[in-house]
């Protein structure tokens, strides 16, 4: 069997196993029957086989070299200052959130040393439409539909309902988000790439089916499947793997402290969070990463390199 008919095979087991999980849980005229008991073992069975074809690829990934890597010093160095501007702002909001001045300084200096690092035109583009679109959101969501609101210590303003640095947390994060999702692009191969967004986002939705309305975790489980197995952009899909995972972390922590809570949502009561989080940050990383990539520029190396890996951007 190939490694490719492998991982599609992994992905449609761990996809039935979800799937089956998720109508486990409504109540059923012969869900008490002794054949219908069976049913939760064999989605146990379908996911952990899914789990481990998959496994399989990605370790058979871990020896894959791509085409003209940069030098792993320059890989390394990159990490680490991305790391730390993670962890920048990440420090700064969590415990900067009601002394808005320094926290608007904070992000303002982050954002340059971000921008200026790299000279990038495209992160420029990245990081105003992120700056404009995220807040524009935001305000439809909290103004008119309720769903979310900021503690009023945060310095919001009252006709929106917003911090004042929220443009510039959006800006940043997003950006942050593509120099991430670049510094990961060839380092493993496309199918198990798949594949952990696949292990990653099914376990949160696995999670939402026990906590939540089944029905609304086995949609998006659904909608995830599909999304994994129909996409064959490796930057759109590392940008929604790096934008789903840790802007869902950040939220989970911010929630736990209380910064701000979700109203009229299916939420996650234990965790505080509505089960649509890695969908809404994924696509919208995605959204703003093709936005940006409209600026880009490259050369005939940077262009072959990019047809060789299904993705448009030779450069992070």
């Amino acid at each position: 069997m190939s490694s490719e008919t492998a991982a599609r095979g992994g992905l449609a087991a761990a996809a039935l196993g979800l799937i089956v999980a998720g109508l486990w849980h409504y109540p059923t005229p012969w869900r008490n029957t002794e054949m219908w008991g069976f049913v939760p073992h064999l989605a146990i069975a379908g996911m952990g086989l899914g789990i481990g074809l998959l496994a399989g690829e990605i370790r058979r990934a871990s020896a894959f070299t791509p085409p003209s890597p940069r030098p792993r010093s320059f890989v390394w160095k990159d990490a680490l200052l991305l790391a730390g501007y993670a962890a920048l702002i990440l420090i700064g909001v969590e415990t900067l959130w009601a002394r808005t001045i320094e926290l608007t300084l904070l992000l303002a200096a982050g954002s340059l040393g971000l921008l200026l690092g790299w000279k990038s035109r495209v992160d420029v583009a990245a990081y105003l439409f992120a700056a404009a679109l995220g807040p524009s959101m935001e305000w439809v969501c909290i103004r008119q539909w309720g769903f979310w609101q900021y503690r009023p210590e945060m310095g919001g303003v009252p006709e929106y309902g917003i911090p004042v640095w929220l443009p510039l947390v959006w800006g940043y994060l997003f950006v942050l988000f593509r120099r991430l999702a670049g510094l990961a692009s060839g380092v493993m191969r496309f199918t198990a790439l798949r594949g952990a967004v696949l292990l990653l986002f099914g376990g949160y939705f696995l999670i939402s089916m026990q906590l939540v309305m089944p029905a609304i975790g086995t949609a998006y489980a659904i909608v995830l499947v599909l999304t994994v197995t129909l996409w064959r952009d490796e930057a759109d899909l590392l940008m929604f793997l790096v934008s789903g995972t840790l802007g869902t972390l950040g939220e989970f922590i911010s929630v736990q402290r209380d910064l701000w809570t979700y109203g009229q949502m299916a939420v996650i009561q234990e965790l505080g969070m509505p089960v649509s989080l890695p969908f809404a940050w994924g696509f919208s990383g995605v959204l703003i990463r093709r936005f940006a990539a409209q600026w880009e520029t490259r050369g005939p190396d940077d262009a072959a390199r990019g047809q060789r890996h299904g993705h448009g951007e030779g450069t992070p």
